[in-house]
């Protein structure tokens, strides 16, 4: 199967795959072992409980934990793909 990719990807497309990739990952470990994600949620909020107050990059630092939970959440709904536009179709051989 060819598929042909523009020279110059859209913006923000590499983040956007990221993202698409990561999720359907999170489910798989999900669908593999029930309560993962669930596991992985309770992990992130312990970490950014136990981050210092007074941390000069606080406000980043919460924006990072807050985007992680936000994707997170995200994969566990029971059928909530990615808000995505559909892939390119293949070119025609």
């Amino acid at each position: 199967m060819t598929t042909t990719t523009p020279d110059h990807p859209p913006p923000h497309a590499q983040s956007g795959a990221c993202a698409y990739l990561l999720h359907v990952l999170l489910q798989e470990a999900e669908r593999r072992q029930s309560g993962f994600i669930g596991g992985v949620i309770d992990g992130v909020v312990n970490d950014h409980r136990s981050i210092p107050g007074n941390l000069p990059e606080k406000p980043l630092v919460d924006a990072i934990f807050g985007e992680t939970l936000r994707i997170l959440r995200h994969a566990n709904e029971p059928f909530g793909p990615p808000a995505l536009e559909p892939a390119p179709k293949p070119a025609a051989a």
